[in-house]
């Protein structure tokens, strides 16, 4: 079974992920959500609770990191989630 980490971030769209988080427990998958924050709002207005925070998570867990769509400038300078990006690519 494969550690999936889904990295949410305020404003991301959760609608894109919540098919995708179904097919990937439904084989067999553990998932997680992943953030910078403990709590997150997303576009929809629904608020999400991470499983653990970026720097706290240890990339060397991390089987895939799944990054959902929205607004990347609210993420694209964050160091933690490039340092994170950047291992998990490398394992």
């Amino acid at each position: 079974m494969k550690k999936v980490y889904i990295y949410l971030y305020e404003q991301s769209v959760l609608w894109e992920v919540v098919l995708f988080m179904n097919f990937l427990k439904a084989t067999g998958h553990h998932v997680f959500i992943l953030a910078d924050e403990e709590e997150i709002t997303t576009f929809e207005g629904m608020k999400v609770k991470a499983d653990y925070l970026s720097d706290e998570v240890n990339p060397k867990d991390i089987d895939a990191l799944v990054i959902t769509g929205g607004d990347i400038t609210k993420i694209k300078k964050r160091e933690r989630l490039n340092e994170v990006i950047l291992s998990v690519h490398r394992e």
